[in-house]
């Protein structure tokens, strides 16, 4: 099929199904939400379209939305090289999907199919569960979660951070982020990668303070550090 035609595609079934799942352990709070528990709930859907095409893919529809895009052109809701237009975003990652398989392409040569063909992990379930702990037993529980992570197979770990946004005042949720960034890097050892998550907990003067305090840490990536912006 050509570009054109694939745009043509029109969008004429959704099916949408929660995949649900268990953890090894509860995991924490993060910097905006309380415990997240030990259960997992993704929810996923699936797309058909006018000529025979199906793509799956994470995305978190209401009926109203989901109702709103049949009947869509693929071309009114997506575009080569950006992706999602605006009333496309809900399905995002379905829709870069579509596009590989109507191309008849795997996902990663539509993206460029540069880079190693091998992707590295990292247990991203290090969580804030220190809130009530002292500075001896925080170290203790991070060494404790590597070491599970380390268990299952995982040599790399995202980390948590954002604690003066809700739970903490704000200077004293700072100083505890270093330490447990510095925990768990003690924890992983030198040859792992440590990753940082505020989920948006930051102000751009707390996350520069915090980078200049885990400088030792060697952070691998900062993610979500600030609050999003409206266009």
């Amino acid at each position: 099929m050509s570009m054109e035609e694939i745009y043509r595609e029109r969008i004429v079934r959704i099916a949408q199904t929660v995949l649900q799942g268990r953890r090894p352990r509860s995991i924490g709070y993060n910097a905006r939400i309380p415990t997240h528990g030990p259960e997992l709930h993704d929810p996923v859907v699936r797309l058909h379209t006018s000529g025979g095409g199906w793509c799956i893919g994470w995305a978190r529809l209401d009926r109203g939305q989901a109702q709103g895009l049949l009947g869509r052109t693929l071309g009114e809701l997506f575009r080569l090289p950006e992706g999602a237009l605006e009333e496309g975003r809900p399905v995002d990652l379905p829709l870069w999907d579509l596009a590989a398989r109507l191309l008849g392409l795997p996902l990663y040569r539509l993206l460029g199919a540069r880079g190693s063909r091998e992707v590295e992990t990292y247990d991203g379930s290090i969580y804030i569960d220190d809130l009530n702990a002292d500075e001896a037993r925080t170290r203790q529980i991070f060494a404790e979660e590597v070491q599970s992570g380390q268990k299952h197979g995982y040599r790399n770990f995202k980390v948590k951070v954002g604690r003066g946004a809700r739970w903490m005042p704000p200077a004293q949720g700072l100083a505890r982020d270093i330490l447990v960034v510095e925990a768990v890097r003690q924890a992983a050892g030198p040859q792992a990668k440590v990753l940082i998550d505020a989920n948006m907990g930051n102000t751009l003067n707390s996350a520069l303070e915090l980078l200049e305090g885990c400088a030792g840490a060697g952070i691998y990536w900062f993610e979500s550090p600030l609050p999003r912006t409206p266009p």
